[in-house]
């Protein structure tokens, strides 16, 4: 795990009210070079949409410094996980990285 992924992921999980799961990875940005991603998986019956993803950062941010929160949300149906539960960040990173290749081409 990357230095402050677990205390982002224990800010998402200790207060805000619509997410079911949720993994925090860092990925490289197109100005920067690492943001960080929020990969959320809501509670049933909840309707993602940027306004939810711009409130889950402000959530976030009212928690963490300002650099720590995460710039990017992405809503899942899913997370990778290993056979005891784990988040498979490397997935996550991953596939960050092959859909930045594909947006570059």
């Amino acid at each position: 795990m990357l230095a402050g992924e677990q205390t982002i992921e224990e800010i998402v999980l200790n207060g805000w009210e619509w997410y079911a799961d949720n993994g925090i990875t860092l990925h490289a940005g197109k100005k920067v070079t690492e943001i960080v991603k929020a990969f959320v998986v809501l509670r049933a019956g909840v309707v993602e949409s940027a306004g939810l993803a711009a409130e889950l950062q402000r959530h976030v941010r009212s928690r963490l410094s300002a650099h720590a929160y995460p710039r990017e949300i992405a809503f899942v149906p899913a997370l990778p996980k290993t056979p005891s539960g784990k988040i498979q960040r490397f997935l996550l990173r991953a596939a960050e990285r092959a859909a930045v290749r594909t947006d570059d081409a």
